[in-house]
């Protein structure tokens, strides 16, 4: 040997350390619009469980009103360059 730390020595090492990831979604506030059900809040939770830290992440999302069988104007839909 060499002084030098061998190959199985460095892959140990170099290993990640171990993390879990948990996405929770939850729908809520239901409402009839026109004989359909619609969600109008919308809640993604992201935990990041890891050996060294963890992190935990909460996006949210209230929908005031929906409408549908509506006129839109093509321009919405183009990309500007």
């Amino acid at each position: 040997m060499d002084g030098r730390p061998s190959r199985r020595m460095l892959r140990r090492r170099a290993a990640p350390s171990e993390a879990h990831f948990t996405i929770t979604e939850e729908f809520g506030d239901f409402r009839q619009i026109d004989k359909l059900m619609l969600r109008h809040s919308y809640k993604l939770r992201l935990n990041i469980s890891g050996t060294a830290q963890s992190l935990a992440v909460d996006w949210s999302l209230a929908v005031e009103a929906i409408s549908h069988k509506e006129t839109l104007d093509e321009g919405l839909f183009k990309l500007s360059r």
